[in-house]
This record gives C-alpha cells, structure tokens and sequence, in this order.
C-alpha cells in the first residue's frame, strides 16, 4: 500500500512537473518578435540631435554633405539601411533650412526604356568640383545581436572636426533585418 502510494506521488509528480513545462506561461520569455521602429522618424530625430549638438555654428549660405553611412567593420562597405539613413537625415538637414548638395546627382539626364529617366547615380567620379561644402555628414553602423548600434556625426570639412554628434541604436525586427542582409 504505502509502495503503491509512493509510486502514485511520483508518477503525479512528474506529471506534473512535466505539465509546467508545457505551460504557454513558462515559454514566454522566448522568441518574442523584435518590433521596427519608423526608420523615417528615428533618422529625423537622429538629424535633429545633430542640428541641437553642433558646438559652433554653421553657416546656412554654405552646403552641406551626406555621405551614405557604412559598416563599421568595413568602410567601403554599406546596405540599404546605410543609404536609407542619410537619404533620410539628408532630408531631415534640408528641413532645417540648410542647403545640402545631392551628390548622385548625374551630369546628364539618363533615360531607359526598362527603368525610366534617371538622374541620379552612384558614379561618385562624376561629383562637380568647386562645391562650397563646408560640412559632411557621415555615419557608421555595427551589427549587433538584436540591435543596430549606429554612429552620425557632422565633420567639418577644413579641419576636419568633429562638430556634432549623436549615437542611437535601432532594434532589428523584419524590416531593419531586410535592409541589412548583405552584411549578415
């Protein structure tokens, strides 16, 4: 009887333990989806804490540059989510009045019957001199587990010198993951 009875506890025992372990509660700490946020409003903000973190002035009669943000690890090397950033906080400086030079800006109109009239280009061997940039933008990203660790700073262009700068790091849910799969 008191065999019997030892046998029934432990087999309800690890009955129930196992049942815990099935509990739908027990398996919430797993595989939650990582959200995006609005790429578009965190560039602006990104660009916005630029323009607030300038240590000196910049002369709006004067432009400025955007230059596509690259991977940390690999200067040479960018994504869409790089390029997407400085188009954005390219827009963003504009917004603020300050004139910013469109470097994929081709010399002539290139117009294809596939894909349309173009005007842009990623042929930087195009770029006009004489431009009275006084400024650049430029930016860095490193990939980390679940975020993006991304790096914007305003560099002055006779010196140099760093004149603003703002970190910020991005979750990478579906689409982040989508814009930077190249580097992965």
């Amino acid at each position: 009887m008191i065999k019997r009875l030892v046998s029934t506890t432990l087999l309800l025992g690890a009955v129930f333990v196992i049942s815990a372990c099935a509990h739908p509660v027990a398996r919430d700490w797993q595989a939650k989806p990582i959200l995006d946020v609005d790429l578009i409003d965190s560039s602006y903000e990104a660009a916005d804490r630029l323009m607030e973190n300038l240590i000196t002035d910049l002369d709006a009669s004067k432009t400025l540059l955007v230059a596509s943000f690259v991977d940390i690890d690999n200067v040479e090397r960018s994504n869409t989510l790089g390029r997407m950033v400085s188009e954005q906080i390219s827009s963003r400086i504009s917004q603020h009045g300050f004139g910013v030079i469109e470097i994929k800006l081709r010399e002539q109109l290139s117009v294809r019957p596939e894909t349309g009239e173009l005007l842009l280009s990623r042929d930087y061997t195009a770029l006009r001199d004489g431009n009275d940039a006084q400024a650049v933008v430029v930016g860095s990203y490193a990939l980390g587990q679940n975020k993006l660790y991304v790096n914007a700073r305003i560099v002055r262009l006779n010196d140099n010198v760093v004149i603003a700068a703002h970190n910020y790091s991005l979750p990478i849910g579906t689409n982040t993951r989508s814009m930077i799969r190249p580097n992965l």
